[in-house]
């Protein structure tokens, strides 16, 4: 089908095109979001580099989006650019054009390679990739559990065999909201991240956490478990609640090195599951690098079931 050269390409105004973009971008994320989640992601990163860019039909409906974005979590030099043409719109260059705007602002501020990613559903999303020379660098699972139909007995003692070992389970709503205790969070957060298979390396400095993490409509202090060997902090599972959808997202679940093996993110997450059943939210879902095997296993022994994953893309900007 010819290109329809009547529809341009605009950067995205908060003010006049969030709500459209926000039904947009719902026939791709996996949990519903508005434009009051997209304005307060933009806030709370208010000092990355960032452009979204949209095109519109007649009607003012987004039809062609694409984000691109540098942030604490990106090598020096690497962007993210995602790109999205709704299904009625493809094979017209939308994508094309959306591609290379974004490509072209991303060299303006010196950006020299591109990480992306692709829901392994979305087979024309992964043509598109591979077509400009994308390389698939991580895959990763998600799964999730039907919070009313989660079964706590079959892990009866699970728990509590991990305490009588000396292990102590608390969460931030257990404690006081100082520094000291966001800092203790954001410690082990980081350094859980940074062991796991797919770490680039790279974890955003405390000041960034703090806005991301505490700032967030997603955040309960109740949803951030801890596990402590008397004062030690070394095993967490963060959970986030989404009221768009009622759903929760088990955001991360680690346990240092030196005390894997022990039960310890299995308890976490019976904790986890147990807490956001009692919130009533519908359910909780997860993402796993596919080569993290030890927590895949432990999601499957929950009862976790697979859902669509996604392809983490990279390029070398010419």
């Amino acid at each position: 089908m010819k290109a329809q050269t009547n529809y341009p390409i605009e950067v995205a105004d908060p003010a006049l095109h969030y709500d459209a973009l926000a039904t947009f971008l719902n026939h791709f994320e996996p949990d519903p979001i508005g434009a009051a989640d997209i304005r307060e992601w933009d806030r709370r990163n208010v000092d990355n580099i960032l452009r979204r860019t949209i095109v519109r039909d007649d009607g003012g409906a987004v039809i062609g989006y694409s984000v691109a974005l540098q942030g604490p979590w990106n090598q020096p030099g690497e962007f993210y650019l995602w790109v999205g043409v709704d299904t009625q719109h493809r094979r017209q260059g939308l994508g094309q054009m959306l591609y290379d705007a974004g490509v072209e602002f991303i060299k303006s501020h010196g950006g020299k390679s591109l990480t992306s990613e692709v829901s392994e559903d979305q087979a024309d999303g992964v043509r598109f990739a591979k077509t400009r020379g994308f390389k698939q660098v991580r895959h990763t699972f998600q799964s999730r559990v039907e919070l009313p139909d989660f079964d706590e007995t079959a892990f009866a003692g699970l728990v509590e065999a991990v305490q009588s070992k000396g292990i102590r389970f608390y969460t931030l709503a257990d404690v006081a909201d100082t520094e000291a205790t966001r800092r203790a969070l954001y410690d082990i957060n980081r350094r859980v991240s940074l062991q796991d298979p797919g770490s680039n390396g790279l974890f955003p400095a405390f000041a960034e956490f703090n806005l991301g993490v505490f700032a967030a409509p997603w955040y309960r202090a109740a949803g951030q478990f801890l596990a402590a060997d008397g004062e030690r902090i070394m095993g967490m599972c963060a959970v986030g609640y989404f009221q768009e959808s009622n759903s929760m997202y088990n955001m991360m679940t680690g346990v240092d090195e030196a005390y894997r093996g022990r039960g310890i993110a299995q308890a976490l997450k019976v904790l986890a599951l147990r807490w956001a059943k009692a919130y009533g939210a519908g359910y909780i879902r997860t993402n796993n690098n596919s080569e993290n095997a030890p927590m895949l296993a432990i999601n499957r022994k929950l009862g976790y079931e697979p859902q669509p994953g996604s392809y983490t893309m990279a390029l070398t900007l010419d």
